[in-house]
């Protein structure tokens, strides 16, 4: 009996596994953000980039003048530490881009399954 030549072991299958999850997730996010672009034409969509984090996903409309922000995960587990980014005060404070905007929504989008914080 031949042995299998690429044998990882635990350790190689825990990070394959965390790779693919990694992958997954940033596949879920882009199908999700084009999808949601595509359904709002009159609304902008777009990724918000901090120093440190992100939120997946805000939808400003202009006429009502508003924002949601959301959080996407590609994952059957729905935990508080996912929406620590939607949850940041410092993230949320009013300034002059986010004075004239309010943010109504804060969500996770998980497989399967939507939060709604």
């Amino acid at each position: 009996m031949a042995e299998n030549p690429i044998d990882l072991g635990l350790k190689g299958a825990y990070v394959l596994d965390r790779i693919r999850n990694e992958i997954m997730g940033r596949m879920v996010e882009d199908s999700v953000l084009l999808e949601t672009k595509l359904a709002n034409p009159k609304k902008q969509v777009f990724v918000l980039q901090f120093a440190v984090g992100e939120f997946d996903m805000v939808i400003f409309d202009p006429v009502a003048v508003s924002c949601a922000i959301y959080e996407i995960k590609h994952s059957t587990e729905i935990v508080p530490e996912q929406v620590r980014h939607l949850n940041d005060p410092q993230k949320c404070a009013p300034n002059t881009a986010t004075a004239r905007s309010q943010a109504n929504a804060s969500c996770i989008a998980a497989r399967h399954r939507t939060w709604m914080g």
